[in-house]
Formats: C-alpha cells, structure tokens, sequence
C-alpha cells in the first residue's frame, strides 16, 4: 500500500462518489464493494475502477470524481 486509506478503513457505511464537473453521483454499500473488490483496496484505485472517467489520466481536463466528506 502506499500510504492511501483502504476501503477498510473508510469511515461510513455508504460510499458516496461526486462529480461537479459532469453532475454524477453515486453511492455503494461499503460492505458490498469489499465483497466486489477486497477489504484492502486503496481508495484511488476503487475511485478509478467504479468512476471509469475517460479522464482520468488527462492533465489538461482530469477527471473530477471524489469521495463525498473525505479531504
């Protein structure tokens, strides 16, 4: 791991992903996405795996998607 927080240690029990820049929102189940994912996953990863932005690795218009309530 690289120092990211896990979907373990996610604070909440509903996982809630924003997107101001294309007005997407989403929230999952924490305990469903370990099951589809593992307990261990870094918070990053999940993002780019459940946002699957076609931005994600642009640098002059990067994707926007970010958990709800985490800084």
């Amino acid at each position: 791991m690289n120092g990211s927080l896990s979907l373990r240690g996610y604070p909440e029990g509903i996982v809630r992903l924003t997107c101001e820049k294309w007005g997407r929102r989403g929230q999952y189940w924490k305990d469903s996405l370990i099951v589809r994912f593992c307990p261990d996953i870094a918070l990053p990863v999940l993002r780019a795996q459940i946002g699957q932005c076609e931005r994600q690795k642009s640098i002059q218009d990067p994707c926007g998607v970010h958990f709800e309530g985490l800084t």
